[in-house]
């Protein structure tokens, strides 16, 4: 159940980033790289709470 939240997120957010490119190329560069970090804090977190 988790993995295909997980999925279903990863999926909404892509959609997002590209109806933000068809519109604005430069603001979709700027919300993926957000993102990214955001992610990448979420998954460091998710590993610090386990051990």
């Amino acid at each position: 159940m988790v993995k295909l939240l997980w999925a279903v997120e990863v999926l909404s957010v892509l959609v997002a980033l590209v109806g933000v490119a068809l519109i604005y190329l430069p603001a979709a560069l700027i919300a993926g790289g957000t993102l990214g970090v955001l992610a990448g804090e979420r998954a460091l977190n998710g590993r610090r709470e386990k051990t």
